[in-house]
């Protein structure tokens, strides 16, 4: 049986690799820290972002730099 929260981790990992951008609680999964923590490192630019409108949207390629799952 599989761990829903380890396929919604993972989930959100594939997203990160494959998608221009991610919402934050999906890179919250990512990070493994809670939505509100993403959101306040967002709001101070420690997390490259964008918004959409009403939405937010996380942009993937700093993500993986700063996580060091791609070169500079």
């Amino acid at each position: 049986m599989t761990n829903t929260r380890n396929a919604t981790a993972d989930d959100a990992m594939q997203a990160l690799l494959t998608q221009t951008t991610i919402t934050p609680d999906q890179a919250a999964r990512v990070v493994g820290q809670s939505g509100y923590t993403v959101r306040l490192a967002i709001e101070r630019g420690d997390i490259a972002s964008m918004r959409l409108g009403r939405n937010i949207r996380v942009l993937s390629a700093p993500l993986r730099r700063q996580l060091g799952l791609e070169e500079v």
